[in-house]
């Protein structure tokens, strides 16, 4: 996708070494595994870092391609990173910091879903990079919530990789009669992680934080993560927006159509059904290499 100039940022600020600036935040937290702090800058201001040994590099990288990628018109909003590094196995990403409401600061949740669910039909929109396999950018394996482990236990090259590999666990339940393919399915940026911790309002905008569940993924797993989730806020998105009904005179509100959110076919429905049974046998058994050839899990 070419790139132009973006308007959104702004020059960066003359940062502490990076010995400085792991030196201050073990001062905070001398065991990290994500961690996220205010830091003050010596010429004035702040910035927030995200450090930790759950943190990775490939969280910011993310983050700078979403960053660079928003529409100025879109109400999806990117912290800016400003720098990144790796010290004694600690990950630090430094970004602007952002002075916003958060979901429960802004006091209506029916309001802070409608505006995530307006903030996630933009995200989506993103288109991923060309050729990269599925999981994380840059190539590594997929997190997501359908793991035990959260994490893949072997990276998927293709959509059907994925998909051979959810069939082989299915033939493991009585489901096996359910089957999935992704091969009519779109590629996306999807981000699995809805935690009401990740996102904060500035005004009409929406700031997304927390890169490191964001993978390219088959379209049908956001209907399945719309439709399954453990996070409330994704559950009530799926509701509103996945089941859109026309407005009667009884109706308190009407629905903001989001034509890519709510996109679903018969397809990529039965496709989340088939997600979903998987990862209850993958949870069941504890181990994200339930199915896979003994070569992959070597």
């Amino acid at each position: 996708m070419a790139q132009t100039t973006n308007v959104l940022a702004r020059p960066s600020p003359v940062l502490p070494s990076n010995d400085d600036i792991a030196q201050f935040c073990l001062q905070h937290d001398p065991h990290p595994t994500s961690v996220s702090i205010s830091c003050p800058l010596p010429q004035g201001g702040t910035v927030w870092i995200k450090f930790g040994a759950f943190v990775s590099l490939t969280e910011a990288q993310t983050q700078r391609y979403v960053f660079d990628r928003i529409d100025p018109q879109w109400s999806l909003r990117v912290a800016q990173v400003f720098h990144e590094f790796e010290k004694d196995g600690v990950v630090y990403i430094i970004m602007e910091e952002i002075q916003g409401e958060t979901v429960g600061e802004l006091g209506n949740l029916e309001v802070a879903v409608e505006r995530i669910a307006c903030a996630l039909d933009e995200f989506i929109r993103i288109p991923p990079p060309e050729g990269e396999e599925l999981g994380p950018l840059g190539g590594g394996l997929m997190e997501h919530p359908m793991f035990p482990d959260i994490q893949a236990a072997t990276r998927y090259e293709s959509k059907s990789a994925l998909g051979d590999h959810i069939t082989r666990i299915l033939k493991l339940t009585r489901d096996r009669h359910l089957d999935v393919n992704f091969e009519e399915d779109e590629r996306i940026l999807w981000p699995a992680d809805f935690d009401e911790a990740n996102f904060k309002f500035v005004g009409d905008k929406v700031y997304w934080f927390h890169y490191r569940n964001v993978n390219i993924l088959p379209e049908s797993f956001k209907i399945h993560d719309l439709t399954n989730s453990h996070f409330w806020i994704s559950a009530d998105i799926g509701r509103t927006y996945l089941d859109l009904h026309p407005a009667t005179e009884s109706s308190t509100a009407i629905v903001r159509p989001l034509p890519f959110l709510s996109k679903q076919t018969e397809r990529t429905v039965a496709n989340a059904a088939a997600i979903e049974r998987a990862s209850i046998r993958l949870w069941t058994s504890g181990t994200s290499s339930l199915g896979l050839p003994r070569a992959a899990n070597d």
